[in-house]
């Protein structure tokens, strides 16, 4: 049976992904890329990358990311964006009741801030699309843990 529901999947993605013309499919290399590089600047500061989620956002909307955080440790969260598709991103960080705890809304394509909670708990990463040249872009939030 588990083989069965396998090849299932496996037919419905291969006739998902063929029926998408390739003129419509956006590389996230770019954002990729320039995360890597996020992460070696951040490796070399004596961070601890902790996770790496890529997603998208639309021009204009926000998309949000959720991590636990821990008392009594500094984190620096960044958003990366796409260098081809995101003029503006931001980044808002707001604890468990909703309190905004940091943000980056300068005019760059890479947002970063530096969080310490003084409590334990989910924290959700609102990432804002707010200068974009398309539609929609990748973009990659980090999680890094300083001390």
């Amino acid at each position: 049976m588990k083989t069965t529901w396998m090849i299932l999947w496996c037919c419905v993605v291969s006739a998902l992904w063929t029926a998408t013309p390739v003129a419509a499919q956006v590389s996230c290399a770019n954002v990729l890329a320039n995360s890597i590089a996020v992460v070696s600047v951040l490796e070399d500061q004596g961070g601890q990358i902790l996770n790496m989620n890529v997603a998208t956002v639309d021009r204009g909307g926000t998309s949000s990311y959720t991590c636990t955080l821990q008392s009594g440790s500094t984190y620096v969260i960044c958003a990366v964006g796409d260098d081809d598709r995101v003029q503006d991103l931001d980044l808002y960080v707001f604890d468990e009741n909703g309190g905004k705890v940091a943000q980056d809304d300068d005019t760059t394509n890479i947002a970063v801030v530096n969080v310490t909670p003084r409590w334990t708990g989910t924290f959700r990463c609102e990432v804002r699309g707010y200068s974009m040249s398309r539609s929609d872009a990748f973009y990659c939030v980090i999680v890094a843990r300083g001390d």
